[in-house]
């Protein structure tokens, strides 16, 4: 397994953390935004993400389906 595979995952990790949630979790204290409200619009943006990746689909010969 290549050194940038797992990289990648862990700077996109860090990524969504730093300019998506904590943007969430600030607005949640300074706001007063809604905590329900923040956690869905958290999981929006990561099933979108997931769904636009094809992740969790089965690989056939190496390739998505």
């Amino acid at each position: 397994m290549p050194f940038w595979k797992p990289f990648s995952v862990t700077l996109a990790v860090r990524m969504i953390n730093l300019y998506r949630l904590l943007p969430l979790a600030v607005a949640a204290i300074c706001f007063s935004l809604d905590g329900t409200l923040g956690i869905v619009v958290a999981y929006v943006l990561l099933v979108v993400v997931a769904w636009a990746h094809h992740a969790g689909e089965r690989e056939i010969n190496g390739g998505i389906n």
